[in-house]
């Protein structure tokens, strides 16, 4: 599991699991008890698409705040993606 970075007690980071599908990273709130896949492009500079993985929605002012942290750490979280990806593939 790779940390991508926290905020108001939220969590940003990539699971490490034998599946993995498009590039994303999880933000979860383990107080409100909420998650959400947050989908990347490595081609362009933008999120893809935003998915409630658990748990109520938070408001959408705390799904835009998640969205402009990984696009703001979002060399940080393709990197992340990448070492776990390559390494199931490669292993």
């Amino acid at each position: 599991m790779g940390n991508v970075t926290s905020f108001n007690g939220i969590d940003i980071l990539v699971r490490t699991r034998d599946e993995h599908c498009e590039p994303h990273v999880h933000a979860f709130h383990e107080g409100e008890g909420w998650e959400l896949r947050i989908f990347f492009s490595f081609v362009t500079p933008h999120i893809v698409d935003v998915e409630l993985y658990h748990g109520t929605a938070p408001k959408e002012r705390v799904v835009q705040a998640c969205m402009n942290k990984v696009i703001d750490m979002l060399d940080k979280a393709r990197k992340l993606f990448w070492d776990a990806v390559q390494f199931r593939l490669f292993a």
